[in-house]
């Protein structure tokens, strides 16, 4: 007799297929990744500071952004894409975050690019991100509704015509900037219970791709003193076709020295500034 089982069948949603199909794509890339620990204790109080000074809002996020985008300029190398054999670099750094929004009654990412990142302070790139939160609560949606009723087209194809679709946009560099900045960043896991790394997810065509994982207390030798400090989980994820592991390491050092330096380690234009 064939055994029954107590289900429950959900039929896959089309922005849930929309997203394995990128998957499918973005897995056959060539990448390497870095699993890395910042210490975060200096920098936190550096933002606590700023916080109780200026009486202004900054998040970790914001702060980590700017650091990001200060490295990639001493490193433009990295700000690249792939294209017809050629290696392209950009000259502006527009940054992708992943936003969480409501779209057809699905908890769905959206991506929020901050374009031209590297002419602004830390204080304006927090500005640009609390009004993207505040669009998604208020509006529902960070680009009108144009692009989701071209995005609802696009599903009703079939499947192997949209992987061809994808397989398509994720070899042009310039569709990858003007859809999704130049490099990604997510921080899913800073917010979460659990310790340890979070992974990006290779669904498209940036160069280098961060994902921020949990924030935990660790021991450190602190000038041969072992004392507990607050060390933050970052994958750092290169697309090996564009840069090699030489100047990726180079390019994790220098992150690494702005994140745990705090906001004295900026240079002046990517400083707090006065913020509003």
């Amino acid at each position: 007799m064939k055994k029954s089982y107590s289900i429950t069948r959900t039929p896959l949603t089309p922005f849930r297929k929309l997203i394995i199909d990128g998957l499918d794509v973005g897995m056959k890339k060539h990448y390497i990744k870095g699993y890395v620990e910042f210490d975060i204790t200096k920098s936190r109080q550096s933002i606590r500071t700023y916080r109780r000074q200026s009486k202004n809002r900054l998040s970790f996020t914001a702060f980590f952004i700017a650091g990001v985008v200060q490295a990639l300029q001493e490193n433009k190398s990295l700000n690249a894409g792939l294209y017809k054999n050629n290696i392209v670099v950009f000259d502006d750094i527009d940054v992708s975050l992943a936003i969480e929004m409501s779209l057809n009654g699905e908890m769905v990412p959206r991506l929020f690019v901050i374009r031209s990142a590297h002419k602004m302070t830390v204080q304006e790139i927090q500005n640009e991100i609390e009004a993207a939160q505040k669009q998604i609560r208020e509006q529902g949606d960070l680009q009108g509704g144009e692009k989701n009723k071209a995005a609802m087209l696009v599903l009703k194809l079939p499947k192997c015509i949209r992987k061809m679709v994808w397989n398509r946009l994720l070899r042009d560099p310039f569709f990858t900037r003007r859809m999704m900045g130049t490099v990604g960043i997510t921080a899913v896991g800073m917010f979460g219970a659990l310790s340890g790394w979070a992974e990006p997810i290779p669904t498209s065509n940036h160069t280098v791709s961060f994902a921020l994982g949990s924030v935990t207390r660790k021991p450190r030798e602190i000038k041969g003193a072992i004392i507990m400090r607050d060390i933050l989980h970052v994958t750092i994820m290169f697309d090996h076709d564009v840069v090699d592991g030489a100047p990726a390491a180079r390019f994790a050092e220098r992150l690494r020295e702005l994140v745990e330096n705090g906001l004295d380690g900026f240079k002046k234009q990517n400083a707090p500034g006065t913020g509003t």
